[in-house]
């Protein structure tokens, strides 16, 4: 019979190319508690794009708005350049032209993020996705969903954190930014979004796995400084675990030590995205976070409605805490099950590339285990999973199924 996922022919109670069920019953019952499943969280990403985009649009103008109150205050005053340790260690003293050129260079840093986020982030939100995928997939597979997704994300496990600190009885420390000025408010939320993701992530994720590109003999390995690398890299858990760490020890100092399990709990997110996505999106998630504490100096309606926005990101944000909780989880703690999941959602949609022909049938692939692979245009075997390629006549390619397709000769003929 013909598998109605992914087209294979196949026999039994399951599909062998993209596991779906045969068995009628068990199909509608599979297919109704995924369709709940994927309604649920289609609605939650849609009141997170329709809640969060215009307040991350409004804060941008604040920025740029923020700057005619920081720009006049620069030359009568100083700014430490800083790096982190552990703890925050003061370089030098930045004064007049160089307080105002390291200004500056926050301020373009943070507007070209944002810039290539829009560029980036939504290259997959508008596209036309496979039904198998799910109609939901492609809002959380690109640069802005995972953003919006993993701010709300924190802001429930912050919420939720310093709900049960004053439950106890505990009232953590926290530095008189409010008394600031309110150029000086603008300018510290500033420096932290961007100056903060350089010293942490781009020194202590970026800079090492440039180095293990330079080892490992990758190409262009200086594209590693800047993140987007992926999560496959055996270092990248150990880095974002102690990057998680600096940056939550860095904070004692004008904080408390309430705040490191807080902010290392946003390490390991703000690491995960840097891994992920690169740079730009962690000085985005960052700068889009601290301007928050901006809105209350702006007027009681901004600060109503910030309020209102707050509990709504809390509230869809603890579904998606559970559910980068498990993804990385399971990420960490078994590389064999991260590739039976990867294989199994490529098994999910079935492609043809020009000049080529899938293979499906009598294929294992030596490095990662997965089961299709396609023909490239010079006789070999790519894997559609790890994207290795071998020779379709070697016996590394070849596995004896139980069950064939009929008249499936190997190699498999166009």
């Amino acid at each position: 019979m013909e598998c109605p996922r992914c087209g294979s022919k196949t026999e039994g109670s399951y599909c062998l190319y993209c596991g779906y069920s045969l068995s009628s019953d068990e199909r509608k019952d599979e297919d109704k508690d995924r369709l709940f499943s994927d309604n649920i969280k289609k609605i939650l990403l849609m009141v997170l794009f329709i809640t969060f985009i215009p307040y991350f649009l409004f804060t941008t103008s604040i920025l740029l708005w923020s700057t005619t109150a920081v720009l006049p205050n620069i030359m009568a005053n100083s700014t430490i350049l800083f790096i982190v340790l552990l703890v925050p260690v003061g370089l030098f003293s930045l004064e007049g032209e160089a307080f105002l050129i390291y200004y500056l260079f926050l301020l373009v840093s943070i507007i070209a993020s944002t810039i290539f986020l829009w560029y980036k982030g939504n290259d997959k939100l508008f596209k036309k996705r496979e039904k198998s995928v799910g109609t939901h997939e492609h809002l959380l597979d690109n640069q802005m969903g995972r953003l919006v997704t993993i701010f709300s994300a924190l802001m429930a496990f912050s919420f939720v954190y310093f709900f049960i600190l004053n439950t106890a009885g505990i009232t953590p420390e926290t530095p008189p930014l409010q008394e600031s000025p309110l150029w000086e408010l603008a300018y510290k939320m500033t420096r932290a979004a961007a100056w903060e993701e350089i010293v942490v992530r781009f020194a202590f994720i970026g800079v090492p796995m440039y180095f293990f590109a330079v080892n490992k003999g990758k190409k262009k390995p200086y594209k590693y400084l800047l993140g987007g690398f992926g999560l496959d890299k055996r270092p990248v858990v150990l880095l974002i675990i102690i990057s998680s760490a600096m940056f939550s020890t860095a904070h004692i100092l004008g904080w408390d030590l309430y705040k490191m399990p807080q902010t290392f709990v946003a390490g390991i997110f703000f690491g995960y995205l840097f891994a992920k996505d690169g740079l730009h999106s962690c000085i985005v998630l960052h700068f889009t976070w601290n301007f928050l504490s901006l809105y209350s100096r702006l007027g009681d309606d901004l600060n109503l409605i910030v309020g209102i926005l707050t509990i709504v990101w809390v509230g869809v944000g603890i579904y998606f805490f559970y559910h980068y909780s498990k993804v990385f989880v399971e990420w960490a703690t078994s590389k064999k099950k991260r590739v039976e999941k990867k294989v199994k959602e490529k098994r999910k949609t079935v492609f043809k590339e020009k000049g080529t022909v899938g293979v499906s049938a009598g294929f294992v692939c030596s490095n990662c285990g997965g089961y299709s692979a396609i023909y490239t245009q010079k006789g070999k075997l790519r894997c559609k999973v790890c994207n290795q390629e071998t020779d379709p006549t070697s016996q590394e390619s070849r596995k004896e199924l139980d069950v064939r397709e009929a008249g499936r000769s190997w190699p498999p003929m166009e």
